[in-house]
């Protein structure tokens, strides 16, 4: 199977819009994790599928110019960096948070505020292990 095929089977359900962006990043990168491709290979290839999501998905321009906006600003090689980093475990958590409150401080990114915003923990069950999060 190509990388392309991987890819667009592994978000055949998901719909293309500003809010779940990282979510179809996700999926690339896992998508070009299995294949023999070097680091900055990888990275290009996750971008590019990104990309070209972008530019052939039945979505209206508005939402297709805010996306290409976050691919070209670099928000999404960031982005790629930050988990390429998290996986490694060289991830200072207070620097993660100044980045954070940085991207989602710019009045265009406001999308990205719900992702960051801290929500409540709850028990599922008594006495069943850690507090889980809420999905949203």
């Amino acid at each position: 199977m190509d990388l392309q095929t991987d890819f667009k089977n592994k978000i055949a359900d998901v719909v293309l819009e500003p809010s779940n962006i990282i979510f179809i990043l996700e999926k690339a990168m896992e998508a070009v994790e299995l294949t023999t491709m070097k680091n900055n290979e990888k990275k290009h290839a996750a971008t590019k599928l990104v990309s070209d999501l972008v530019a052939a998905a039945p979505i209206d321009e508005n939402t297709r110019q805010a996306l290409k906006e976050m691919i070209e600003l670099g928000v999404i090689s960031n982005a790629i960096d930050i988990i390429v980093a998290a996986s490694k475990g060289n991830l200072a958590l207070n620097s993660v948070v100044n980045v954070t409150h940085a991207v989602i401080s710019v009045p265009k990114w406001n999308c990205f505020r719900s992702l960051f915003k801290s929500k409540p923990f709850r028990k599922t069950h008594q006495n069943d292990g850690p507090p889980t999060r809420r999905l949203p």
